[in-house]
Order: C-alpha cells, then structure tokens, then sequence
C-alpha cells in the first residue's frame, strides 16, 4: 500500500493537470455511456410489458404498386373472427380525437385526447383495472381513463358511474373504468378509450379504422392472411399482410394507432456512439498509463534494486490504475444524478434515473475497474521489463517503439474528433434545412389558432373567421380540420374509397373551407379551385395522388356512402408534416352536403397582408379573439412556431446526437493536451541542446508542427470517409435532404487542426523559452 501511495503521490505531483483531465474525462465519458445506455434499453423494452404482443397482429393491405393502406371499414373488421377459430380475439382502434368533458354542475371539467375502441381491445392489451364495470365493454358513451388523470383532475379513482357531459355537444359520457397507467415505453397511451356503439357499423365506405387481431398460433398467420384476403376482403388489387405488433414502431411506411417511430438504425447510432466515447477515453487512460512508463522506469527499477518485487510492482500500478478509473465512476454517478434534472433529460424519451437501470450502473462500474487494469498493464510490465543497470542509465521517454504508440493513440483520437465533428456537422446543416427548405405553401404570411381549444366550435366558426377578415392586417381567413406542419403525417384523417371505375385508393383527407388553397398559397397545376356555391362536397388532389392512381383526374368521381364527390382539380404537392416523410396522395376536402355535420372548421389560417410583418400582426389579431370571445383562451402560432413542435423529436435527437459527439470531440481533444504534454517533457533535454547549438524558439515550433500536421493529415484522411458514411447513413431517415457540403469536411479539418496546433504552441513555445542549461541539468 505504501507503494501505491508514493507512486501515486509522485505521478499527481509531477502532472496534476493531466490527471484531473484524463479522470474527469473518463467520468464524463463514462456518465455519457451510462444515460446513452439508458435510452437504449429503454426503446429495446419498447412494448415488453404486453404478454400478447406475439400473438397480436394488425391487419394491413399492401397492393403492388400502392402506398400501404391500415386502416378497414367497421363491417370488414367485425366479419374476421368469424373466418377462423385461430383468431382468438379482434377489436378496431379509431383515430384519436380530443375529448372536452365537464361535469352537470358545471365544476369539474377536463380534457383529453381520446380513442374509440372495441370491447376486445381492454383484454387484448392486457388493462389493468382499478375499478370498472365490465358490462360498460359493449354499452355507447362509456369512457375509460388512466389512473394518473383519475387522480390529478379529482384526486380519487372512484369513479365509475360518474357522469360528464361533452362540451358544446347534446351528449354526455359515463366512466365505465379506471386502469393503472402503461409505462411510457409502451405503445398503448395513457389517454381515455370510448366505446362506440354502433357508429360506422354498417357503413361500409368508411374505411377508417385500424384493426388488431390476436391468433392462438403466430406460426398461421400466413394461413390466416390467405383466408382473409379469399373470404372478407375481395379486391383483384388488395394484398393482405398482418404484420407482428412489436415489428410495428419500426414500420415508418405504415400509420398505425400508435404515432411513436423507433428507428433501429439509430439504436444502433447511439450504441455506436456510446462505445466510441467508452474507447476514446480508455485511449486517452491509455494513453496516459503509456506516456508516464518512460517516465517511471528509473523509479521503478530503483525500488527494484532496493528489493522490490517485480509482481508487487505491476500489482501496485494495476491497482492505482483501477482506483482511478473507479475514482471516475463514482464522479460519472453524480453527474448522472445532475443530469435527471437538467436540459438534457428532455431530450431523451428515457428519464434518466439511476436506481431504475441497475444493470447498466453495475455494469459500468464493473467496465470502468477493467478499463483501469487494462489500461496499466502493458505499462506496468514494459516499466519493469529492463535490467536495472540499464533502466538507470538510459532515457526510455524518446524510444522509438514508445513514440509510435503515443502517435498511433494520438491518430485514432484525431480520427474520432473529425468523424465526430463532420457528423455534428452533417446534423446541423439538416436541422437548418428542415427548417427553412420549401413546404409548397406560403408558410411566412400565415398565422395560426386552434380554435377547438379555444371553445370555439365549428357553429360559431364561420362568424368568427367573417369577423377576423374585417382586421386591418388580415387578408383573408380560411378553417379547416388539422393544421399543416403541426402533427406527422401519420396523425390526420386517413380515408380509403373507391374510385368510380371500382378502385380503392388509400389518402390522407384535410377537411377545409372553400378558400383553403388560396389562402395558403398552394398552387392548382389541373382544374380549378373550390366555388364556394358547390354543395356536392368536391375534391382537389394533390400531385402525389395524381401519380400514383390513374383515377384521380378532374372530372372523375369519388364514391362515398351514396354519393358521388367530384374531382374537381389537381394542386401542387405540399408538406403537411415533418420532412422525415414523403409526400403521400392526399385531398382537400369542402365538407358540405352530406359531410355539413363533420367537426371540420377547428383552426383558423389567417393570411396577413402583404408588407405587414407577422410579429406586427399580433396584436390586432388577438384583440379581436378577446372581443369575440372575451372567456376564451387563444394561442396564436406562426408556421415556424408548428414546426418547431413537429420536429421536436427531430430536435432532441439531434440535440443529443450533438450533444454527445462534441462530448466525445472534447475528451479526445483533451488527451491530445496530455500527450504534447508528455511530448515536451520527454524532449526538454533536446530541445535545450538545439538551443545552445542556435536554434530559435520558432523554429523548434515548426518542427514541432511538421509533427503533428502528418498525423492530423493521415487522421483527416481516415476520418472524411468515415464521416461521410455517417452522414450519410443519418440522412437515409429523410426523404427531404441536405446535400452534404464540402466545407463541413473542411471546418472539421480546420477546427481539430487549429486546437491541436494551438496546444502543441503553447505547450512548446513554454518549454522552449526555459533557461536551456536549467533543461539540461534537470533532465
């Protein structure tokens, strides 16, 4: 012990600023590892909470040459568990809708998003009830709430029976149940579920519904696909897939009832990156370990000659290399700990908790210790490998096989550093991108209100926006159904019809007034726009529609129910969600006729006039909404404001993804500090001698810098290719995307060069202005 002791004392002595470097390096590293891992584990979790997920399918029609279609009409889904007894139990799942509930007295009231559901979906997905009354499975206007808001809206579960009435409709729903919340990393949310009576159920053309069935044997589901595509669905052009639930958050191509999308790649990613950031800093702890063996080979042998024993030696230094690295691990914890309430727990889906990931604590503890012993081994033995008549004579610092590992350990950190910073790169240059590239409509002249959530319903709507039209800076008010750039793709109304040449098409519907596209700036490339004297609830498509089905053309028709809806143009493609998505065939919709009782006017798109700056519009805007309605509560939001809530996932990964690479940018850069350290004081004896022999300050620097500029050259050589494949396998999670810029490679080289330099000047530049006699005589 007293060994490790005065090794250590001597070794933090002579280079403190090294050691407090490389230590709170590892713990940094090894915090970041902790929280990546975390997240991790997290979305491999995803849904293992549900005993059924393997035996729960959802049916899906994936037609050649189509988009994928998951949504079935409520007759086509109530025929399936007839068609064979391996289906043991089926239910639908309707999009979600939001749920304004208040009590008769008038003083409870809350809100929700809510889904509608079949009696078979609580046992299905395994609810757990705190109180329910199961009668109320198959009773109308029966709602189900999770624990959680049970009891922060009334601070009871307590509730079935109690009844509340939906706000501005002439209804009312009655709890039927209390269930105990999912955990986040599941794919059933924690929000209220309706029963449904008999809506839609023999309608027929309503294909809006997502379908779930649960088989007694996953192994038929090939079978089980023939029969329903002989039996229920009959269509020359269908092909009828039922897809695993767990596989379902992977499939981005399909909407599913559940809006969360993992992406396996960027597991991958962050387990990538958080092994990346464990190697870097067991380099530099490597590094370190390697750099002091010259230093302490005199010492060592010393004790040697005094009657030390090799083994005790090695065993000593192994030890002070794992108290260390423990040392860190023990930091790395307290700074998990600031992390849980910090900014960068709000960019995870995790919440980052330490007694909830044992494992990983444990594990990376137990990786840290090994990481230290490893890290001294080859030090500990090449320190006592020499005869201690020879380790007291000679200078091992300068020895070649030492400055070659020192290089190559320097090279791959320079490598990290520059693939790291061209990936950070990369992700900004798409941020920017997203944010600023050409949605199809004039997203800078709109502002935008919900006016749902401000109690405005679709009766009081059409004076509301008359009413907004008379403001000074308004040029004109449009409503519609959903907002563009404020929710994915996956989360507006999908429908599928048939054409009236007897094809089904799958498409997104918005719902909108008359003046929609003129309002939002979209461009009609075929037909003409909505007369607002149409009562035959008409149709415009986008191009991407147009492409992909040969009867969407103006002048043909849509059958719905016992209608016809005419095509009546074709507009340009726009951008309805976030750009991670294609542009889908999707139509605009004027919701009159036999559609005059769809909710359809719930946001308000007010077009500014032109020359008025929207910050300046405000406040005359907001003025009205007050004198309108002065109870309401209005949030006015500009396109870029929507934007930001759409990419917010977007946003955290990109967040965290940066966040994590400038991490591990930072601890290389930190041991390439450490290492020109070392570099100077194991050459202070030559650079005094070249000195005494005329050399000047500056010219020992460029010597140094020839050095040091090789191995940045060959590690931007390795790193550009390798950041380039990172980029760009990032981007494939795009279909819009920034091209990858030349200059991004170019700063990275710039930017790791300059750091890098800079230190190598500063620490020689210091060396080289000792008194040169005082270098030779210390040395």
């Amino acid at each position: 012990m007293k060994t490790l002791y005065r090794n250590f004392q001597s070794i933090f002595r002579r280079f403190p600023a090294s050691i407090v470097m490389n230590v709170a390096g590892f713990s940094l590293a090894l915090a970041a590892f902790i929280v990546i891992m975390m997240e991790v584990r997290f979305e491999s979790a995803y849904d293992r909470n549900l005993k059924n997920a393997n035996h729960i399918f959802m049916l899906v029609n994936e037609p050649e040459g189509n988009m994928p279609w998951s949504t079935f009409a409520r007759p086509v889904i109530e025929n399936l568990s007839s068609i064979s007894p391996e289906i043991t139990r089926c239910t639908f799942v309707e999009n979600g809708w939001t749920l304004h509930a208040v009590s008769p007295d008038q003083k409870q009231e809350f809100e929700s998003t809510a889904r509608g559901v079949a009696p078979d979906f609580f046992p299905m997905f395994g609810f757990k009830w705190i109180a329910c009354d199961t009668t109320t499975f198959t009773q109308p206007l029966h709602i189900f709430i999770p624990e959680s808001m049970a009891l922060t809206y009334f601070n009871t579960t307590d509730l079935v029976g109690k009844f509340f009435d939906e706000k501005g409709r002439g209804y009312g729903w009655t709890i039927g149940g209390v269930y105990r919340d999912f955990p986040e990393n599941c794919s059933v949310k924690n929000m209220v579920y309706n029963t449904m009576g008999n809506a839609y159920k023999d309608n027929w053309s309503e294909a809006s519904l997502f379908a779930y069935l649960q088989l007694e044997n996953p192994e038929k589901k090939t079978e089980l696909e023939g029969l329903i595509q002989s039996k229920i669905i009959e269509s020359d052009n269908a092909s009828i897939h039922l897809v695993p639930y767990p596989d379902l958050p992977y499939r981005k191509d399909l909407k599913t009832s559940d809006s969360i999308k993992l992406s396996m790649q960027q597991r991958y990613v962050y387990t990538a990156i958080a092994l990346l950031i464990i190697l870097i800093a067991a380099i530099n702890f490597t590094n370190f370990y390697t750099a002091l063996a010259p230093l302490r080979v005199r010492s060592l042998n010393t004790q040697r000659v005094l009657g030390a024993r090799r083994s005790h030696l090695i065993r000593a230094m192994v030890m002070e290399s794992a108290i260390l690295s423990f040392t860190a691990f023990l930091l790395a914890l307290l700074v998990v700990k600031a992390m849980e309430e910090s900014f960068v727990n709000e960019l995870l889906k995790v919440d980052i908790s330490l007694p909830s990931f044992p494992r990983i604590t444990a594990a990376t503890g137990a990786l840290s210790i090994l990481i230290g012993c490893a890290a001294s081994l080859f030090p500990a033995f090449y320190s006592t490998s020499f005869q201690p008549a020879l380790a007291l004579k000679g200078n091992f610092g300068l020895s070649a096989k030492g400055r070659q590992i020192r290089t190559l350990l320097m090279g791959v950190q320079l490598t990290a550093a520059m693939a790291l910073l061209i990936g950070v790169g990369g992700i900004v240059c798409q941020n920017y991108y997203m944010r600023h590239s050409d949605l199809g409509y004039d997203k800078d002249r709109i502002i935008t209100l919900d006016l749902y959530a401000a109690k405005i319903y679709d009766q009081k709507a059409e004076a509301f926006a008359s009413g907004l039209r008379q403001v000074a800076c308004v040029e004109d008010v449009a409503l519609s159904r959903f907002m563009l750039s404020a929710q994915k793709s996956s989360e507006v109304m999908s429908w599928g019809r048939m054409s009236s040449d007897g094809n089904y098409m799958g498409f997104i519907c918005l719902p909108v007034s008359y003046n929609y596209l003129k309002v939002m700036g979209i461009r009609i490339i075929e037909g003409k726009d909505f007369n607002p004297k149409d009562e035959s609830s008409p149709m415009i498509f986008n191009k991407a529609a147009y492409d992909l089905y040969t009867d969407v053309r103006v002048g043909k028709e849509i059958l719905e129910d016992e209608i016809k809806s005419p095509i009546v143009g074709i507009c340009d493609n726009f951008k309805i969600g976030s750009l991670r998505d294609e542009v889908t065939p999707l139509c605009l919709k004027v919701m009159n006729g036999p559609y005059s009782d769809w909710p359809s006017k719930g946001v308000a798109n007010i077009r500014i006039r032109e020359g008025v700056a929207l910050e300046d519009a405000f406040k005359p805007v907001m003025d009205f909404c007050l004198d309108f309605s002065p109870e309401s509560t209005f949030e006015l939001k500009t396109q870029f404001q929507l934007m930001e809530n759409i990419y917010t996932e977007e946003k955290h990964t990109q967040q965290t993804l940066i966040l994590f690479c400038l991490l591990a940018t930072a601890i290389s850069l930190a041991g390439v500090f450490s290492m020109t350290l070392f570099e100077c004081n194991y050459r202070r004896k030559e650079i005094g001698l070249r000195k005494i022999m005329g050399a000047t300050t500056n010219g020992i620097i460029r010597m140094f810098f020839r050095q040091y500029s090789l191995t940045l050259a060959l590690s931007f050589i390795v790193a550009a290719p390798l950041g380039w494949y990172g980029v760009h396998r990032y981007l494939e999670n795009f279909a819009y995307k920034t091209p990858l810029h030349w200059w991004i490679f170019a700063l990275a080289l710039l930017a790791i060069g300059t750091i890098t330099l800079a230190t190598v000047y500063t620490q020689c530049r210091q060396t080289a202005q000792d008194n040169p006699v005082n270098s030779i005589k210390t040395e």
